[in-house]
């Protein structure tokens, strides 16, 4: 989890309250300032928009863990801590998930299965190669198959358990890479 000074606690805090009766788009600077007892001068000091806040928020709370969890024999754990988190702050990320243009989660999720993706394929080509453009390939791919899959599974669509959605996404994963490497792979 984040180290966050208090004042970065308590916008936080005043942020996700918000949430919980506005959508994100109603939700103004003005109004995380006032409900966490700053000035909107205070806000900014720490954060540089509405989207940073959320950015910082699912990177300081996921990242370290999920990567010190990825490793070939059990990558499945950080995909699960990802999951357990979503669950946890459904009510949270189904609004920011639901969001239509601009929505920096994408990014972010991204980034986050970059780098899983990053750390898996190495141990799992033990000493063949992929060009960076079949690097950038899987990236994408599990990326688009991730985000769709957890966003519709946030918002609902499948009542799986945390576990279960994870056995599921583990075996789509499994063989799926095995076998673009094994045909792709020099």
């Amino acid at each position: 989890m984040a180290t966050y000074s208090q004042i970065e606690l308590d916008i936080i805090k005043s942020f996700k309250g918000l949430m919980k009766d506005h959508e994100f788009t109603e939700i103004s600077i003005k109004m995380i300032a006032e409900k966490a007892d700053i000035t909107r001068r205070g806000f900014y000091n720490h954060f540089l928009d509405k989207y940073d806040l959320v950015s910082t928020i699912f990177e300081h709370d996921l990242f370290p863990t999920v990567i010190s969890l990825t490793n070939i024999n059990d990558w499945d754990q950080g995909s699960l801590f990802i999951v357990n988190y979503l669950q946890d702050n459904r009510d949270y990320y189904k609004k920011l998930l639901s969001l239509e243009g601009q929505n920096c989660l994408q990014t972010d999720f991204y980034k986050l299965t970059e780098m899983q993706i990053g750390i898996l394929i190495p141990e799992i080509l033990v000493g063949r190669k992929i060009s960076d453009e079949d690097q950038a390939f899987l990236s994408d791919y599990y990326f688009h198959a991730y985000m769709g899959l957890t966003t519709e599974w946030v918002k609902g669509k499948y009542g799986f358990s945390t576990q279960e959605f994870v056995k599921r996404w583990k075996a789509l994963l499994n063989n799926s890479m095995h076998n673009y490497l094994d045909n792709y792979a020099r």
